[in-house]
């Protein structure tokens, strides 16, 4: 897991901290969702999935949200990212998945392995517009606290409830992900 922290360090622009304190504050990740590739013994790949559930229409499924997908430089294009997710997506039919999602700007890369792209409505909040007509709203906007906890799930259950792909969060995953964030 070190060394795989190591090489997500490498590719990505967080630092390893990054990808160690996440996990850290998930109390569902297990070691056997994160997958490697070695080269002569050298680790150079390392993928993992991520367990949640989501809602499709009105029914639940069990979703690998597949993340920290790299190989160092000197390791690409000889199809060791590609083969982990091939045997990952063996893995989560074998173990009661009913699909598997992500998220990327390389569709193509993807879409060699199986995966499909999917169109969504992409919600965006221009900050400027906002900020500019706040003052003529009813409401005000406040840097988040403590007490705030139970109205900011409320909030995202109401919105999210039955709202296709978004991911069911129990109170454990928000308590943690505050924790992650401070």
């Amino acid at each position: 897991f070190e060394q795989a922290c190591e090489i997500w360090a490498t590719v990505f622009p967080e630092d390893r901290s990054f990808f160690q304190d996440r996990l850290d504050f998930d109390s569902t990740y297990m070691l056997d969702t994160t997958w490697i590739a070695k080269v002569d013994g050298q680790m150079v790949a390392a993928i993992q999935v991520f367990p949640y559930w989501t809602w499709y229409e009105t029914k639940r499924l069990k979703v690998g949200g597949i993340g920290s997908v790299a190989t160092l430089p000197a390791y690409r294009r000889r199809g060791l990212a590609q083969q982990i997710l091939r045997l990952q997506s063996r893995w989560m039919k074998t173990h009661g998945y009913d699909l598997s999602l992500l998220f990327t700007g390389i569709h193509s890369f993807y879409e060699q392995v199986g995966w499909s792209t999917l169109e969504d409505i992409e919600y965006i909040i221009d900050k400027q517009f906002f900020f500019n007509h706040v003052e003529h709203s009813d409401y005000t906007v406040s840097l988040y606290e403590t007490g705030d906890f139970q109205e900011v799930m409320a909030i995202y259950e109401c919105y999210n409830k039955f709202r296709t792909a978004s991911m069911i969060r129990t109170k454990a995953y928000w308590e943690e992900q505050f924790q992650w964030q401070k």
